[in-house]
Formats: structure tokens, sequence, C-alpha cells
């Protein structure tokens, strides 16, 4: 089994960041390490994801010295990341427990393939499901470029 990398940006939002490292360590594929960056945060969301790292070695945690936007606290755990594949996941999202194994196995079943995505629920706060984002079956750099539906 590949290792994946999961990369995790984060900025005051512990309740929902709970949640989606809990759906990361619920998930059916288990060669993982989860690198969460903490983008400076201000209402002790750092200091809380820190006991994540006690319970699971294959958690890691960083914090930024300044708050530089989502893209910077990407770019440092993407530097972190020791995995043949890496997954995007934000702070504030949750994945079902098959996710990864199922997206392995499609990287297992065609080598050539250099992303893979699917459709995502688009959930409120309270974690009630507004709308499901249908995503195209294949798209090309082209296409990405012009529009992107895929989501994190």
């Amino acid at each position: 089994m590949d290792k994946v990398s999961i990369i995790m940006p984060v900025f005051n939002s512990y309740e929902f960041t709970k949640e989606s490292i809990l759906s990361v360590i619920s998930q059916t594929y288990s060669n993982w390490e989860l690198l969460i960056t903490d983008d400076k945060s201000t209402d002790g969301t750092y200091e809380k994801l820190r006991k994540f790292v006690t319970q699971d070695e294959r958690i890691k945690v960083f914090r930024l010295s300044k708050n530089g936007g989502p893209a910077v606290a990407r770019n440092n755990s993407i530097e972190q990341a020791s995995g043949k594949y890496m997954a995007f996941l934000d702070g504030d999202d949750t994945w079902k427990a098959d996710k990864l194994e199922r997206q392995v196995k499609v990287f297992e079943k065609t080598p050539t393939c250099p992303l893979v995505y699917s459709g995502y629920n688009i959930v409120n706060q309270a974690g009630k499901c507004l709308r499901y984002q249908n995503v195209p079956e294949k798209a090309s750099y082209d296409d990405l470029l012009r529009s992107c539906s895929i989501g994190c």
C-alpha cells in the first residue's frame, strides 16, 4: 500500500477541523499521513490540534509564523509530504470512509492517470446537505483552466 499525504490548511476553525480529522482517521485505507498547517489562527485552533498528534503518529501539525492564506498553508504541508499520492482536504470538509481506498484503486488500475476527483455534497454549518455538486467524468488541463468544478 502506497502512502497518501493528506494536505489540510486551517484557520480559526477547530470545531470543523476536528470533524475533518475524524473523517481521515476513519478511512478504510490506512497508509496515510495528515499534514495540517495552521495559518496563524488566533482562536486556539493550533493548540487544540496538537492533541491529535499525541493520539495518532500519522498526524503532523505545523504553524505559520504569520497569516498567509490557504495557498501558503497548503504549500507548507506539501513541502513536508512523503507519500506517493497527495490528497487535499480543507479544514471544514469531511470524507466518506472509503474515499481514499476507492481513489487509490483508480490510480493503481490506471498508472498514467494524473488526477482523481469526485463529486461532493455541499452542506451548511449545521451539517445539512444543501445539494450534490456533480463533476465531469473527465477533465483536461484546458478544461480546468476555463472552469474548475473540482472541490478539495
